[in-house]
Order: structure tokens, then sequence, then C-alpha cells
């Protein structure tokens, strides 16, 4: 008798937890980890630099005034990914020099000509800025407003920062679910 209450209670936990905890779906995950850029591309971006203090790895990249932009994510929203999709999180960790530096987190999406129809960026400034450790910083947007799933777009997802004062960025990764 007391074995099957407790199987009973167990069971109705289990349910409640499964349902109280949503998780996203991912259909499809892009990382742009820096020590493969350096690896795998035939010119690496400008501001890949080796640091003792990389959050991991040995390659980090430093986004500022001499080097505004990191990696970019270029592709057509008909290749990501064969399954649907209506959201995206872009999310990196990064580390400032110091407060005055400005991040952004960007999805340029182009048309078919290269012209770019919705610029969505998320800064992040000041105080919120970590400039004593790494920090994990993301950014979500929804896909399924305007024509922003359309076939034949084209999402460049990258970070900026147009500062004098750097940001360093480490394992910049793209989730669409």
């Amino acid at each position: 008798m007391n074995t099957s209450k407790l199987i009973i209670i167990v069971l109705i936990t289990t349910i409640l937890a499964a349902c109280g905890s949503k998780k996203k779906d991912f259909v499809a995950v892009y990382k742009s980890d820096m020590d493969t850029q350096i690896a795998w591309a035939d010119n690496p971006i400008p501001g890949l630099v080796k640091n003792p203090l990389a959050k991991f790895g040995i390659y980090v990249c430093k986004v500022d005034s001499v080097h505004p932009y990191g990696p970019t994510f270029n592709m057509a929203v008909k290749n990501i990914s064969e399954k649907k999709f209506n959201h995206v999180k872009i999310s990196c960790w990064m580390k400032a020099e110091n407060q005055s530096a400005e991040p952004s987190l960007v999805l340029d999406i182009q048309d078919a000509n290269n012209k770019s129809v919705e610029w969505l960026g998320k800064k992040f400034t000041g105080l919120e800025l970590n400039t004593k450790d790494w920090e994990y910083y993301e950014y979500e947007i929804n896909l399924s407003e305007k024509d922003r799933l359309k076939d034949s777009n084209v999402y460049r997802i990258y970070i900026t920062n147009e500062k004098t004062s750097g940001v360093y960025c480490d394992d910049l990764e793209i989730s669409f679910y």
C-alpha cells in the first residue's frame, strides 16, 4: 500500500515538473568558436587575438573602433533549416575593457539583392557591461513579424562596437527555434 502511494506521488511530481519547465526546441544552432575561426578561415577576421584570459580556448575577438565587427553569420533563410522556426537567439560571452564600450548583437536582414531591409540590434552599455569577468549576453528576436521569414532574405548576424574602448567576445552562438 505504501509503495503504490509513493509511486503515485513520484509520478505526479514528475508530470508536474515536466509541465512546469518548457524547454525550447532548437531546430538549428550555429556556433562561432574564435579558435576554430582562426583555424578554418583563409582570411580570419582581423580582430581575432591570442589572449591568455580567453573564456574558452586561446583566441578571442576584440571589437573596437579599429576592428568594429566580429565574425558574421551570413545565410539565406531558406538554407538555415528544413524545420520551421520563428525565433532566433544570439548569444555570446563578452568582457569589456571599460564601461564606455557599446557592443551590440545584431541581426541585419537583407533582401536577395543584399539591400538591408531591417536592422535589429541590442546594445549593451554602461553598468550592464562586465569589465572584470566574462559574462553571458543574449538577444532574442521574434522572426514571425513583418517579412522576416521570407525565403529569399539573408540573415547577417554579428557583434559590433565602434567605440575606442574594446570588447572581447568569445563563443558566439546563433540558435533558431
